[in-house]
């Protein structure tokens, strides 16, 4: 009678499913996520995007120098729209599927730094992922004189926020975090060559 039963509504509590954990209640109004310490420093997250622009903007830059042409009458350069468009698609593909599939672009990874959802600690979902990539890269592409500059300031207001989160990050209900470095197992005695 008891195996006729859900998995939830069993009394033995043999639930197989996993449920997400309660997010903590924010104390004093500050809010909830993991301790201060944990927190991936400024100059991390920075290093992580210098690298991770040289690794996708290297190889598009190259392109778009390759493929574009300069009208020396007007002293303009003329990108092909394609190219323009996969620009944006390969940074969009580049920084929202690793974001979502493991947390860490490459810059992230080399630095031991990783993306959570504040709430609980797991990775961030599509939408969120998408967020906090759309939120500094908007701006950038409306063509208004100056409104480009809240590109930078996205990323820059992690700097005065408590948990180190930025406009793109607010948005997204995400924080960056340190990842531990793994430790080198110490090799077996009979191993020494």
């Amino acid at each position: 009678m008891i195996d006729d039963l859900e998995p939830h509504d069993r009394p033995d509590g043999d639930d197989e499913r996993v449920s997400a954990p309660v997010p903590a209640a924010p104390v004093d109004g500050r809010p909830s996520g993991p301790p201060i310490d944990e927190l991936a420093s400024i100059g991390s997250r920075v290093g992580a995007r210098l690298l991770d622009g040289l690794i996708i903007g290297v190889p598009l830059t190259a392109l778009i120098f390759a493929s574009s042409s300069v009208s020396s009458q007007r002293k303009v350069v003329n990108t092909p729209g394609w190219v323009q468009v996969l620009t944006l698609v390969v940074a969009a593909v580049y920084e929202v599927a690793l974001i979502h599939l493991r947390g860490q672009t490459i810059g992230k990874q080399v630095l031991h730094i990783k993306v959570e959802r504040i709430t609980d600690g797991r990775l961030p979902d599509w939408s969120a992922s998408m967020a906090r990539y759309l939120v500094p890269v908007v701006p950038a592409l409306i063509p208004i004189p100056f409104l480009f500059l809240l590109s930078p300031l996205a990323f820059l207001s992690a700097v005065w926020n408590p948990r180190r989160q930025g406009w793109h990050d607010r948005a997204a209900g995400t924080v960056v975090v340190r990842v531990p470095e793994p430790e080198v197992a110490d090799r077996p005695k009979g191993d020494e060559a």
